[in-house]
């Protein structure tokens, strides 16, 4: 006798993508974050590319799996990848925890209400995570 297993993996990465308008610091990110569960489980410091600066990368997840990326300037690449990307203070990512999806909805909605950001599902124009 075989089992099967109602856990189903999605054939891709289930991920939103949001830019800040606005000039936001990380302690206002991981206020945020925090009162929703989240910590920060890695941060890459701001470092200098061949075009030009990278800004600091902020990685923080919850205990259901929930990712959410802070970029904490503009995104330098974000033009060459999408030409109507909006002039931007800083950018975030979200990608949904296979097993609690609904995590990733909630901190859409809050991070929405904290700064006005309008989601937009990744795309092979929005690559699935900041290059480094």
């Amino acid at each position: 006798m075989t089992s099967t297993s109602s856990f189903s993996q999605p054939a891709a990465e289930v991920g939103w993508t949001a830019f800040v308008l606005t000039r936001i610091v990380r302690s206002q990110v991981s206020s945020v974050l925090k009162r929703e569960g989240f910590r920060l489980s890695f941060s890459l410091p701001a470092c200098r590319r061949r075009w030009g600066w990278l800004p600091a990368q902020y990685h923080y997840t919850d205990a259901a799996g929930t990712e959410v990326i802070w970029l904490s300037g503009q995104d330098p690449e974000a033009r060459e990848q999408d030409p109507m990307a909006p002039e931007h203070r800083s950018r975030f990512w979200v990608y949904a925890a296979r097993r609690a999806p609904e995590r990733a909805e909630l901190i859409l909605m809050r991070l929405r209400q904290a700064w006005g950001l309008d989601w937009r599902p990744v795309t092979a124009q929005n690559p699935l995570r900041p290059t480094s």
